[in-house]
C-alpha cells in the first residue's frame, strides 16, 4: 500500500513538471528572454517648400523668383498663340503673376497678338533676368534692377536690357508658387526711378 501511496506521488509530481516548466533564475544561459522589438516606423517627413521665403531674400532668391514669373507668362502667350485667342487659361496665368500697370499692358499685349502673333517673337525661352540688384527690398514690396536678355525669344538679336521691377508679396498658388507678382516694370533712364512708397 506505501509503495502505491508512492508511485501516485511520484506521478503526479511528473504530471505537474510537464505542464509547468521549473523557472529558471536570472542570469541562467538556458532562460528564456524576450526582447523587444524595434519599431521600423518613422514619423511621416514633409518636403521643404522650394518657395519658402527666405528670412533675409537675396539677389538669388529673387533672380529665381523673376525667372519663375518669366516663365509663366511666357507659357500665357504660348497658349495665345496655339488658340489665336485669350483663353481663359492665359488669362489666368497672367493674372496669377502680374497685378496694377503691368497686369494692364500684358492683357493690351495678349488682346494684340491674339489678332496677330507676332512673327520675330519665338519664345523658345522666356527673357532670362540675372545680374540682380536690391535697391529697396521689403517684406510687401521689393525694388530691385536685373539685366534682361532676350536670347531664343526673338528670331533676330535683340540687346540685353536693364531694367527696373517692382514686385509686391502675395499668396502663392500651384500657378503661381513664388509668393510674388510683377507690378512694374520699366527700362533704366527710360522712366524716372520709383520706389515702393510712390505710385
Amino acid at each position: 500500500m506505501m509503495l502505491l501511496a508512492t508511485a501516485l506521488s511520484v506521478a503526479a509530481c511528473s504530471t505537474t513538471s510537464d505542464a509547468e516548466p521549473a523557472i529558471r533564475p536570472l542570469g541562467d544561459p538556458e532562460a528564456t528572454t524576450t526582447s523587444a522589438t524595434p519599431s521600423t516606423s518613422s514619423a511621416p517627413t514633409t518636403e521643404p517648400d522650394p518657395w519658402a521665403r527666405p528670412a533675409t531674400p537675396d539677389a538669388a532668391y529673387f533672380e529665381r523668383v523673376l525667372n519663375e514669373l518669366e516663365e509663366i507668362h511666357a507659357e500665357a502667350f504660348r497658349l495665345i498663340r496655339a488658340e489665336s485667342s485669350v483663353t481663359p487659361k492665359a488669362e489666368a496665368l497672367l493674372r496669377a503673376t502680374k497685378t496694377g500697370l503691368n497686369l494692364d499692358y500684358s492683357l493690351g499685349q495678349a488682346a494684340l497678338f491674339a489678332n496677330e502673333f507676332p512673327d520675330h517673337l519665338t519664345l523658345e525661352r522666356p527673357p532670362l533676368l540675372s545680374e540682380i540688384e536690391l535697391v529697396e527690398p521689403t517684406s510687401q514690396c521689393v525694388l530691385l534692377q536685373a539685366t534682361v536678355s532676350f536670347s531664343d525669344v526673338y528670331t533676330g538679336p535683340r540687346a540685353a536690357e536693364r531694367a527696373f521691377i517692382r514686385l509686391l508679396a502675395t499668396e502663392a498658388t500651384d500657378t503661381n508658387p513664388t509668393g510674388w507678382l510683377t507690378e512694374q516694370r520699366w527700362e533704366v533712364g527710360s522712366e524716372p526711378e520709383l520706389s515702393c512708397t510712390s505710385g
